[in-house]
């Protein structure tokens, strides 16, 4: 007589842990150094019934998570896989300092334990999706203004981080700051041995983007996607 051995559900510690090592190079990327950070549990809603929308698509936050500034967060179902079936999704919301002051939008949420707030999904910005499949985020570089897959430029506050709203001018300029290198011939440098390779050098291999702490990698990198557009 054969049994099946339940696997037993990851805390939502954990599934925090595991989702923002995930999205760490995409974070990176972004030049985000301080930043809320979760994994969510979506959920077809109750809350906004009474306003006439029926179920909706919800995530629940806690009073000091709406405080502190924008929060990003990976959205999972009841069962610890992810809410959208083979897409790992990346979402944020906006912080909104008068958030109290609107209780159609934050449905307050009481039980014997705590005390959560309700958001409707559609109040959720998409930042990123990936393959369920990939070993890393899937980083989409375009102009400073676009979707929110597109590069930004960040800067720190009391309040965690706030974009900034930058001119073409200011984005090429720091743009123009990371890409700086050392001036170099390749006879003049060694190669790494793989042994040295960090995951971050593979995925930026694999991913083609210019972004390990490595610069001669990252001069390599750019040599070869000048020598793919001739």
């Amino acid at each position: 007589m054969s049994t099946t051995t339940e696997v037993p559900k990851k805390h939502i510690t954990q599934l925090t842990t595991e989702s923002k090592q995930f999205w760490q190079p995409l974070f990176t990327h972004m030049g985000l150094e301080k930043f809320q950070f979760g994994a969510k549990i979506g959920y077809m809603g109750r809350e906004f019934e009474e306003d006439g929308l029926g179920r909706v698509e919800c995530v629940r936050f806690f009073k000091n998570e709406l405080d502190n500034g924008d929060y990003y967060f990976e959205m999972y179902t009841f069962s610890d896989t992810f809410y959208v079936e083979g897409t790992r999704s990346l979402f944020r919301l906006r912080q909104n300092p008068n958030w109290e002051a609107e209780p159609l939008k934050y449905k307050k949420v009481e039980n014997p334990k705590f005390l959560t707030y309700a958001v409707k999904m559609t109040d959720f910005e998409l930042i990123n999706e990936t393959s369920v499949k990939a070993l890393f985020p899937e980083i989409v570089k375009s102009t400073p203004i676009s979707t929110p897959t597109t590069t930004k430029i960040f800067t720190s506050s009391e309040a965690g981080p706030v974009e900034v709203k930058a001119t073409a001018t200011l984005f090429e300029a720091v743009q123009a700051e990371q890409d700086e290198v050392d001036v170099f011939t390749f006879e003049e440098k060694e190669d790494s041995n793989s042994n040295q390779m960090t995951m971050r050098d593979y995925y930026c291999m694999l991913q083609n983007v210019p972004l390990s702490n490595k610069k001669w990698l990252n001069t390599l990198i750019k040599e070869g996607q000048a020598c793919q557009k001739k």
